[in-house]
Formats: C-alpha cells, structure tokens, sequence
C-alpha cells in the first residue's frame, strides 16, 4: 500500500466505535470513575485541608498527582486498546504498565513540546506536528518501542494522509463539543466512543503501514 491511498472513512470508525462501547460501556465506565476520582484528587484535599496556593504540602500532593494521572494514563491507552482487540479488561490495568513510564513521559513531553512550538509560531506546523506523531504513546505502550523508534514508526503511519487526520479530529472535536452541550453526561459517551475510533484507526494504520513493512 502506497502512503497516500489510505482512505480514513470517519463515520465508519465512530460507527464502530459505539458498537465497541455498547458492549463494553460498563467495564470502560469503572475504569474511567477511577480515572476521574484519581485526577480529583488535589482539588479535593485542596478543600478539605484548606491548603492555599503556594503550601508545601499541595505542591507536593499536586506533583504526584502528576505522576499518578500519567500513570493511569498509561493504563487507560492499554484498557481502550484490549477493549478493541476483545479482550478481557479490569479496573486494575490502570496500574499495570508503570514499566513503560519514563519512556511514555518522555514521548509524550517531546510531542507536546514539539506541537506547542508549532502552534506558537506558525500554528500549521503544530498542527502537522501533532498529526504526525500522534500514534506515539500507543507505540510505547503497546509495541514496546522506545521514544526515537515510535517517533519513526508514528510518522510512517501518518504519512501521506495528515489532512484526513486532521479531518477525523475535527470531526471528533465537534461530536465532543455537541455531547457536551446536548446533556453535559454526554461528553462521556462521545468520549469513549472517539477514543475507541482512534484506536480502531491505530490498528489500521500499524497493520498496514509498519507491520508489513518488516
């Protein structure tokens, strides 16, 4: 397959998508209440401690809640990518990748730094930035590579059709803005099911772009 005759056909994978989610919405819910209580977290003893902005004790709280929330990051990428491929998922895979932890903080930093640079100074640039890499922290995750390797690997994938990525996230961000409106508790929906799509669209583009290229 040439890198320019992937065709991404959006509804289709948000179509699949919630057929995913209908499925699995309880399994996936469970996982994401703790993902939400876990990023609480400082807020919450903020209040009932009533630390002020500054206090030793909240910037300590607040820094590892940092590393906590990227950790369960970590666990939440690998839940939505075993949801996809069928497989059985629980509330404590959210802790279960903490191996790859400073290779995914590390990616995931040089992406955002790159994209946030690009958008700063010419935007466009972020905006290819952020398409080209944005299979990163699934690579690290899920096939083990190191931070250069899925940086390559990423920009493989994306070759050629970064306009049509482009299209597919602002199609999601719509869909997210319109569940969020239509009845606040619908953001959760649409964000499982846009999660799930990208997914779906990861599994496309590594089977026919990397994995046949070895």
């Amino acid at each position: 397959m040439s890198k320019t005759d992937f065709k991404i056909n959006i509804s289709e994978y948000l179509s699949k998508g919630w057929a995913i989610f209908k499925k699995t919405w309880k399994d996936l819910l469970a996982a994401g209440l703790v993902m939400f209580l876990i990023e609480m977290i400082p807020n919450t003893l903020k209040m009932i401690m009533g630390w002020e902005e500054g206090d030793s004790a909240l910037t300590i709280i607040s820094l590892v809640s940092i590393v906590l929330n990227l950790v369960v990051s970590m666990g939440w990428t690998m839940i939505l990518i075993k949801t996809v491929r069928g497989q059985k998922t629980q509330v404590s895979d959210l802790f279960a990748y903490t191996s790859r932890f400073l290779p995914f903080a590390l990616g995931t930093f040089l992406v955002s730094l790159m994209t946030g640079v690009g958008l700063i100074l010419f935007i466009f640039p972020g905006i290819y930035l952020m398409m080209k890499y944005m299979f990163v922290p699934y690579l690290i995750l899920d096939k083990n590579m190191g931070v250069k390797e899925s940086l390559k690997a990423s920009g493989q994938m994306t070759q050629g059709i970064k306009w049509q990525l482009f299209a597919m996230y602002i199609a999601v961000l719509a869909l997210n803005i319109l569940g969020l409106i239509a009845f606040v508790v619908g953001i959760i929906v649409t964000s499982f099911v846009t999660s799930l799509a990208y997914i779906l669209l990861y599994e496309d583009l590594y089977a026919s772009r990397v994995k046949k290229s070895k």
